[in-house]
């Protein structure tokens, strides 16, 4: 049971277009087999998440709309594994807000997608950590694009 483990595996890939690359990226998750899956860039679009979580029934996914086409975010979590969005950050493009786990070995895990042409708000990232409903390690995954 995967969530009686404890360590959890995560594979953490800037796609730069899902449905572009959606054949390498099944490939990618079928021979490493994740319990929790988190791409980034993934050029949003409805159908190409419906198409991911329809190849990936055994995870729930959470997806997240760019603030432009080229971006997006999208997090896959075996099914075993308990979660919940945080819903307040359900308006703000490019992020997820997660707790995943339970009991004493809950954390907080977030996906941003920053583009190199748009500033970050640290305040949202504090207002993330103020919701956290746990007060354990936070573990938060980032993946910047700087740009020079």
């Amino acid at each position: 049971m995967l969530n009686s483990c404890s360590y959890m595996s995560m594979l953490l890939v800037n796609v730069a277009s899902l449905g572009k690359y959606l054949a390498e990226v099944f490939e990618l998750i079928q021979s490493t087999f994740p319990p929790i899956i988190i791409l980034k860039g993934t050029y949003h679009k409805d159908n190409i998440a419906k198409r991911f979580t329809s190849h990936f029934f055994s995870h729930n996914v959470i997806t997240s709309k760019g603030s432009n086409d080229f971006r997006g975010v999208l997090i896959a979590i075996h099914k075993s594994i308990e979660c919940r969005r945080h819903d307040e950050f359900n308006g703000v493009n490019n992020l997820i807000v997660l707790e995943v786990g339970m009991g004493n070995k809950t954390f907080q895990l977030v996906s941003c997608y920053s583009p190199p042409n748009e500033k970050l708000s640290f305040d949202t990232f504090d207002s993330i950590l103020d919701a956290n409903s746990i007060k354990s390690t936070y573990r938060l995954l980032e993946n910047l694009e700087a740009t020079d």
